[in-house]
């Protein structure tokens, strides 16, 4: 009895007083303004003050043209705050934290491309600047293409380039880290052909840029969910994490630069050195130095052509070899070939690292300081 009648006072008491806070937030302070901050807590285009209120959220922001809008909290893709936190500053754009969807200050979307996308159900874009040029590309695979998009100033991307590959799209999605350790980002994707029929890509790509030209990037993606603060560069998980938006402000995508060499950093390659042995009249052994005096390291595989007189279209080279193994900044390998039977008068062989051998001036590398020190001459080889 005493249990029955203390809820029966309880009801009487409190659910009053719920109705009428219901009516309160519906009515009352859902229906009038609120006062979420001074204008003056804004002062700079893209400054924000975030307000919740009663299940409702609100980000109110400086705009590019100075105006001051209110907005919903929210991404209309999937319902995910855009902003996090109490105040902030977004750098010329507002982008979602879950799917990466990008709005313009003044909350419009910054551009939008047709895509082939009917199973999407956890997959996501990725953004990085490959080239360098302060503006990220964004990279996404739908069900049939791998596409890489850079805004132009329009409401629709310009497309970099693109392959098909043909993806679920369920959880999966490009990533960008430098898989082989050559100073380079790469792109990984996956591709299969789950419940789409036959004839379709299955496995693991990675593709990169065949002037070696993209900038340099960690050589770690470790989880979906990938910001650069979540893993450092050894794999290990710090605790407690900083924060992704108060460091680099960014959300699936990676370091620009390796963390001690900037974005547009690049190795520099020169010709030191260089060493002949003649075992006349069979062959002559010629080698040379090979030294990265750049400031970011390269992989193996730096090409290196020994020419019989001056390179020209005319004068290919007789030998060509190449570097074996990475060179870190300051480091060097010696490159040698074997000149087989060499002509009896003396000749001037020139060397040239990072040459294709044409005698076209052709290279495979992105240095620092193109064409200077990469070629030495040795005098007066022959077998008389």
């Amino acid at each position: 009895m005493r249990t029955t009648r203390y809820r029966e006072f309880e009801s009487v008491l409190v659910q009053p007083g719920v109705r009428l806070f219901a009516l309160e937030s519906r009515y009352v302070f859902l229906n009038h303004w609120q006062v979420v901050g001074h204008e003056n807590d804004i002062p700079a285009p893209g400054d924000w003050l975030s307000f919740d209120l009663l299940g409702e959220r609100a980000v109110v922001m400086r705009g590019q043209d100075g105006a001051v809008r209110a907005f919903h909290n929210l991404c209309r893709h999937r319902g995910a705050r855009v902003v996090d936190g109490a105040a902030g500053h977004c750098r010329g754009s507002i982008v979602c934290p879950f799917h990466g969807w990008v709005y313009n200050l003044d909350g419009s979307v910054l551009w939008s491309n047709t895509i082939q996308e009917f199973s999407s159900s956890r997959t996501g874009s990725s953004v990085f600047d490959f080239d360098g040029d302060g503006s990220a590309e964004v990279v996404y695979n739908d069900e049939n293409t791998l596409w890489v998009f850079s805004y132009v100033g329009t409401s629709s991307a310009a497309v970099v380039w693109s392959t098909p590959n043909s993806t679920l799209t369920a959880h999966e999605y490009p990533v960008i880290a430098d898989v082989d350790n050559d100073g380079n980002a790469e792109i990984i994707v996956g591709s299969n052909d789950f419940a789409r029929g036959t004839g379709l890509q299955r496995g693991l790509r990675v593709y990169g840029d065949v002037a070696d030209n993209w900038v340099p990037t960690r050589t770690i993606w470790n989880q979906h969910a990938y910001h650069i603060t979540n893993i450092t560069n050894a794999g290990a998980v710090p605790y407690p994490e900083t924060p992704s938006w108060t460091n680099t402000n960014t959300y699936r995508t990676n370091l620009q630069g390796t963390g001690t060499g900037g974005a547009l950093a690049a190795p520099d390659f020169v010709a030191d050195a260089p060493r002949s042995v003649k075992m006349c009249a069979a062959y002559i052994d010629l080698g040379v130095w090979v030294e990265n005096r750049g400031a970011i390291l390269v992989g193996p595989g730096v090409s290196v052509a020994f020419y019989d007189g001056a390179p020209s279209a005319q004068n290919a080279a007789f030998a060509t070899s190449a570097t074996s193994r990475l060179l870190r900044p300051g480091e060097a390998e010696f490159v040698a070939v074997r000149w087989p039977s060499p002509p009896a008068s003396p000749r001037s062989v020139h060397i040239l690292v990072d040459d294709d051998g044409s005698g076209l001036g052709r290279g495979g590398q992105n240095e620092c300081n193109e064409g200077t020190g990469n070629s030495v001459i040795v005098p007066g080889l022959g077998c008389p």
